[in-house]
This record gives structure tokens, C-alpha cells and sequence, in this order.
């Protein structure tokens, strides 16, 4: 703080020589900077080396309107006059006072010519735009604070405090699934779904396995002596038809094919193999299809239409459609007993 206050001091004499010797020359025709010394003519307001501002220029612009204060120029007072005494430690010391300053405020610098600086305007200018209110005071007749919340009521009577939390956590956990009524619906739905799944699929499983018992069981089952030989005189008229029918396709090869040449069958169920009372039902089915691709009217005429004798072609194709009609009302009846 020494060394500084005594630059400071050095500063200041410095400053106060110049502007002694700025004020002599004045009569001249130029001015000397009191910063860098440079010299320029009367007219100019500014150093052109340094952009200071003259002092005396910038006394003489200061501007005064209401409530502010023409501000003299720095150089019109004598250097002592603008320098205070202050004593320190028996030593007189001199600060830079300028005559605007008012007791108590802060100083401002001589080299600045009675400019305050940038920092000391904008804190000067905050501090006289902001009103500094005391806080408010409390009045002893004012109202009291709110009263803190009433305590939850009491559990009823005979119920244990555990089971009172448990209630409180259960109204709590109601309201949040009201929140989730959508998802919880959402839900409900895509299990009733999946269970109605569920159960038509067990109840496939399970006429697929009635009717598996049941077939096994007619299998398993001991015929009667009018039953077997129902079936055996079936099974070996089947047999006969189908021996029948190869030694007419090799017939077809060789010469031409009239009405009686053709095997036609016995139209009832034993015979073509249709009855359920003497064949199981894969059986059944085995005989409806040779019999089908037998007596299908396309299918005859692909394959014995070049055969056919000309006089009897349309009365053989229409025998044909009556017995493929009838295989197939046949073997519709049988299925469904």
C-alpha cells in the first residue's frame, strides 16, 4: 500500500508540473498533452496521439441542465488548490481532490479532468436508482401463522395399527389402478381371449379323441355271426368289381367299347365298400376315392371317350354320371351315422 500511494504521489506531481506548464503556454497558438506530450493546435478538442480529451475542452463542454453542475475545468484551479493535504505519520501527503467533490465521497483522479471513470459512474449511477426500503416489520397486531394439519383420524376401533397402514397402502394403491383402468381392461380382454382359445381348442382335442375311442372299440369289437358274413360277402363282391374293372381297361386297348362291356357296379354301400357296419372309416374312405376316380364322368371320358362306339357314347356317358351321382349321396348318407 506504501509503494502504491507513492507511485500515486509521483503520478500526481508529474501531472500537476504539466498542467502548470499546459496553463502558461495556453496564451500560444498550440497545447501540449499532459499524457504524451504531444503538441497540437488550439482548435482541437482531443490529442490525436493518445485520443485524450483536453482538459480544458472538456470543462468547457461539460454539459449543465437540471440538477447537474457545470464542472470547471481541472486546469483553471492552481495545481495545489486541487491537491489535498492529508497528513500520515507526521508527513503531509496530497491526494487528488477536485472542487465538485462533496465530503465523504470518493475522490476523483486529476488526470481523469473531472470525468469520473467508467466503474465509479455505472456503480454511482445503480446505487442512485435503487431505493433502499428498510424490510417490513412485523406488527404485533398482525394475523397469526396457519394452524399445521390435522392428524389422520384414528384407525377404528379394533383394528391394529399394521392393519390400518395395510388400509392406507391399499387406498393408495386403488387410486393408482384407477390410472391404469385402460391397460387393466386391455389386459382383461387378452386373457378372456386366450382362455376362450383354450378351451375350443381342448374340446377339438377332445371329440378327436371320442371318435378315436369309438372307432377303436368298433374295431376291438366282437362281430356277430350276421355281421361277419355281411362283411365278407361285401369285401368279396368289392373284390370281384375290382377284377372286373381291370379286365375292362385291357379290353379298352383292343378293340371299341359298347354298353355292355362296361362293369357297372352295384349301387348300394356294401357293395362299393361304403358301409360303415362292415368297414372301418379309413377303409371307407379308401373306396369312396377308387370308386370316384372310377365313374367321374371327365375322368371315364379322358380316358375310354376314344373307345366308346358312336351310336352308344351318349348313353354310356350318361350311365356314367348317374353312378358317380350315386357313389357320392351314398358315401354322404354313411358319414353321417
Amino acid at each position: 500500500m506504501r509503494v502504491s500511494a507513492r507511485r500515486q504521489r509521483a503520478q500526481l506531481d508529474r501531472v500537476d508540473a504539466a498542467s502548470d506548464e499546459t496553463s502558461t503556454s495556453s496564451a500560444g497558438v498550440a497545447w501540449s498533452c499532459v499524457h504524451c506530450g504531444h503538441q497540437h493546435d488550439e482548435q482541437l478538442p482531443y490529442c490525436e496521439m493518445c485520443a485524450r480529451i483536453r482538459r480544458d475542452h472538456a470543462a468547457d463542454s461539460a454539459c449543465a441542465g437540471p440538477g447537474k453542475n457545470p464542472r470547471p475545468a481541472a486546469s483553471a484551479l492552481p495545481s495545489k488548490a486541487r491537491l489535498g493535504a492529508r497528513t500520515t505519520g507526521g508527513k503531509s501527503e496530497h491526494s487528488p481532490v477536485l472542487p465538485h467533490a462533496t465530503p465523504g465521497s470518493t475522490p476523483t483522479p486529476a488526470w481523469f479532468g473531472g470525468i469520473p471513470r467508467p466503474r465509479e459512474h455505472s456503480h454511482a449511477s445503480r446505487c442512485a436508482n435503487v431505493r433502499r426500503e428498510p424490510p417490513p416489520r412485523a406488527h404485533p397486531t398482525s394475523a397469526a401463522p396457519p394452524p399445521p394439519p390435522p392428524p389422520p383420524p384414528p384407525p377404528p376401533s379394533g383394528m391394529p395399527p399394521r392393519a390400518a397402514s395395510a388400509d392406507a397402502d391399499a387406498r393408495a394403491s386403488s387410486s393408482d389402478e384407477e390410472s391404469e383402468v385402460p391397460s387393466w381392461h386391455a389386459e382383461q380382454y387378452g386373457n378372456r381371449w386366450r382362455a376362450f382359445q383354450q378351451e375350443q381348442q381342448e374340446a377339438e382335442a377332445a371329440r378327436r379323441e371320442e371318435a378315436a375311442a369309438a372307432e377303436a372299440r368298433r374295431r376291438h369289437a366282437t362281430p356277430s355271426s350276421a355281421s361277419s358274413a355281411g362283411a365278407a360277402s361285401a369285401r368279396a363282391r368289392l373284390q370281384e368289381h375290382a377284377r372286373e374293372w381291370e379286365r375292362f381297361v385291357s379290353l379298352a386297348k383292343e378293340r371299341e367299347i359298347v354298353m355292355a362291356d362296361v362293369p357297372w357296379p352295384s349301387l348300394d354301400a356294401a357293395s362299393l365298400g361304403l358301409d360303415s357296419r362292415y368297414s372301418s372309416l379309413a377303409e371307407r374312405r379308401l373306396a369312396y376315392r377308387t370308386a370316384s376316380l372310377r365313374w367321374h364322368p371327365d375322368k371315364f371320358l379322358q380316358s375310354f371317350g376314344a373307345q366308346l362306339v358312336i351310336t352308344e357314347r351318349i348313353e354310356v356317358l350318361k350311365r356314367v354320371t348317374e353312378v358317380s351321382q350315386t357313389i357320392n349321396s351314398i358315401y354322404q348318407s354313411q358319414a353321417e351315422r
